[in-house]
């Protein structure tokens, strides 16, 4: 097998290789931390993926993956995670689980929601789901209170939930090139916030009279 002399291995570079699957002996690297396969032609991962427990860092950017398997939630030390620019239509309920997870990239999918299981991740400080197709956001993002960037722009979201209020460490909300015609009151508890994005010319007057109180 591929890996069978390689159980050692720690950080594991397969950039733009053209790689259309992984060895069957994956999971042999078990004290793989860092995996990154970004521009490659995958569209899935194999069963044994999940037993690379050790990985904290997992760039699967750039391919061509449909799904994630449930099994996910085994990768439990997980921090990084890139899955942009895939196929992605949904994600499994159970990354909710991730409870590790500070950073998740899912820009340019086919995503039409996001779980409200997201809400157990806890630890999530960057959360980017640009270009896909998501039409709301659910309330329990609001359980993401250690948000501090969120990027939603170039999606068909018409309004977002009160609850965005909770995160009250947000620094960066890009909500752009939707169709977004109001902003919940709560907008005004996210006094870290330093970067609001324009969501339509006519509404910059709007915005500007919600987030007043940062100028008191």
């Amino acid at each position: 097998m591929f890996f069978t002399e390689s159980q050692t291995i720690h950080n594991l570079y397969l950039h733009g290789v053209s790689l259309m699957e992984f060895p069957t002996d994956i999971g042999d690297l078990i004290k793989l931390e860092s995996l990154e396969v970004r521009e490659n032609i995958l569209n899935c991962l194999p069963d044994r993926f999940t037993e690379l427990e050790s990985l904290k860092q997992l760039d699967l950017g750039d391919n061509e993956i449909e799904f994630l398997p449930e099994s996910f939630v085994d990768l439990t030390n997980l921090e990084d995670l890139w899955l942009d620019r895939n196929r992605l239509s949904n994600l499994p309920l159970s990354m909710g689980h991730l409870l590790n997870l500070v950073s998740l990239d899912l820009t340019k999918n086919c995503l039409e929601s996001l779980p409200e299981e997201l809400s157990g991740l806890k630890k999530l400080d960057d959360l980017t789901a640009s270009e896909n197709q998501i039409e709301y956001i659910p309330n329990t993002i609001g359980c993401c209170t250690n948000l501090t960037v969120l990027k939603l722009d170039n999606n068909k979201i018409d309004m977002i939930p009160d609850s965005i209020g909770n995160c009250r460490k947000l620094q960066e909300l890009i909500l752009s090139e939707n169709h977004i015609t109001c902003l919940p009151d709560s907008i005004c508890n996210l006094k870290s916030l330093v970067n609001l994005s324009e969501i339509e010319g006519f509404m910059l007057l709007i915005i500007i009279q919600s987030l007043n109180l940062f100028l008191l």
